[in-house]
């Protein structure tokens, strides 16, 4: 017996083949759109580490930074201005025994480092100067910091911020590195890659000199807990983009104790996120209008998450990816996760070889999961709701920070008991006993559980 297909039964067949569902097809869009915004991060992030991996004879980091001292860089023609912030202990009267001028501030219904840097540059305002250098009390500069800043600063006349780093505190046993390598993925491969591609880079808090003619003290005015972040896309905003000088630094230290740390970590990962859900929109809104595409550069360099949520979203979607084209047969969005994957990968080999081998290796890796684990729960309690304040930094003997902890956190810190915390206020207090004077301000051996700022000027 003979067979015969017919072509009206393919017809047939083919006319009952279903059509995808809406939600299929819904779900398939956003996971591309996703990965592609992923693939876009991962490639931003690539193209930086492979302009700063161009830089030829390039020293690392950690031996470009040598002490020293503000103070000692500073020309007769020079003022150093000291911002006693809502202090409490002896700052002004050391800093007055320094021979820096003073701005007492006390104003407890407007905290934050931006509120203080601001009631300086209104002082400032009666003899203004040529360029503002804003450091922190508990930084040191590299040789010839301050004159390079001015050069550059004039030369270009707009803002400048240099390398800065921070280090494991010397202070601290069994404290991470991995937030040291993080730190300089962040404030040395990608401006540095910015810098090479012509591109501005974001302000960091300290090491930033400003001409006078581009200051506004009211876009310093802010209680933001990453007001640095603030303050430079403000400035963008106006046209002031900033450069990147990556020849000088200044350098300080992380809290010595876990608390501390968590506690820094915590606020610098919500002012971050909560920065770039707010501005990264009105930046792209900016770029278009004015056609800039040193605004665009900066809004997307805004929106790349820290390094551990970066690769937890790459590989999560990379997992999600592959699920879904498991089960629907649709491999598209898994081929541009894995496209992702592969450049945050090589991303990452390049951040090791670029500042990272002097610092990490097999013990720093065990170290891994418990990294993660805390800038996870730093995230999820973000997306819960769970905000951080503005909340004073850490610093050698300072335990006020114990006022904004969480419950957790506090239960940590009194797991070390009042004599640790006893001994390192006495070991401070004779800090000062032994250093009082000139010395103690430029050994950044000021109480800085005041907070207090430095804007030193070289005119």
């Amino acid at each position: 017996m003979l067979g015969v297909r017919s072509l009206g039964k393919t017809t047939a067949d083919r006319a009952r083949r279903k059509a995808p569902p809406l939600v299929d097809l819904l779900v398939e869009f956003l996971l591309v759109l996703s990965t592609l915004a992923l693939l876009a991060a991962t490639a931003g992030l690539a193209t930086q580490a492979a302009a700063a991996l161009a830089l030829r004879d390039r020293p690392f980091p950690a031996a470009a930074v040598r002490a020293a001292h503000l103070k000692s860089q500073m020309m007769p023609v020079d003022r150093l201005v000291i911002v006693a912030d809502n202090c409490s202990d002896r700052t002004a009267e050391l800093a007055i025994r320094a021979g820096a001028e003073v701005v007492v501030r006390n104003d407890l219904a407007r905290k934050g480092k931006g509120f203080a840097l601001e009631a300086g540059l209104h002082y400032l305002r009666k003899n203004p100067p040529d360029v503002v250098l804003f450091v922190d009390a508990d930084c040191r500069l590299s040789p010839g910091c301050l004159d390079a800043l001015a050069r550059a600063c004039a030369g270009a006349g707009a803002p400048v911020q240099c390398l800065y780093l921070m280090q494991v505190n010397p202070a601290s046993e069994g404290q991470s590195r991995l937030a040291e390598f993080a730190w300089r993925i962040r404030n040395d491969l990608r401006p540095t890659g910015c810098a090479r591609l012509g591109l501005p880079c974001q302000l960091f808090g300290t090491g930033m000199m400003f001409p006078w003619s581009v200051i506004d003290p009211s876009d310093f005015a802010t209680g933001h807990v990453t007001e640095d972040l603030l303050i430079g896309l403000r400035c963008a905003m106006k046209g002031a983009l900033v450069r990147f000088l990556r020849s000088v630094s200044v350098v300080s230290y992380f809290p010595a104790t876990a608390v501390g740390s968590v506690l820094q970590q915590r606020r610098w990962l919500h002012g971050h996120l909560q920065i770039a859900f707010r501005e990264a929109p009105r930046l792209l809104v900016a770029a278009i209008k004015h056609r800039s595409f040193a605004l665009a550069a900066l809004a997307a360099d805004l929106l790349i998450p820290p390094l551990v949520l970066s690769a937890f979203a790459v590989n999560g979607m990379f997992a999600l990816t592959l699920g879904f084209g498991l089960l629907a047969g649709v491999w598209t969005p898994a081929a541009l996760a894995g496209m992702a994957v592969a450049l945050y990968s090589a991303f990452l080999t390049a951040a090791w070889f670029y500042c990272g081998r002097d610092i990490i290796g097999r013990a720093e890796l065990a170290e891994v999961p418990r990294h993660i684990r805390r800038v996870l729960r730093a995230a999820v309690d973000f997306l819960s709701g769970t905000r951080s304040g503005w909340v004073r930094a850490e610093r050698l003997g300072d335990f006020s920070v114990g006022a904004s902890l969480t419950r957790r956190q506090r239960a940590a810190e009194a797991e070390k008991g009042p004599a640790d915390r006893t001994s390192a206020r006495q070991l401070h207090d004779q800090t000062l006993r032994t250093k009082a004077g000139p010395a103690a301000l430029s050994e950044h051996r000021v109480p800085s559980g005041c907070g207090c700022g430095q804007a030193g000027e070289p005119r």
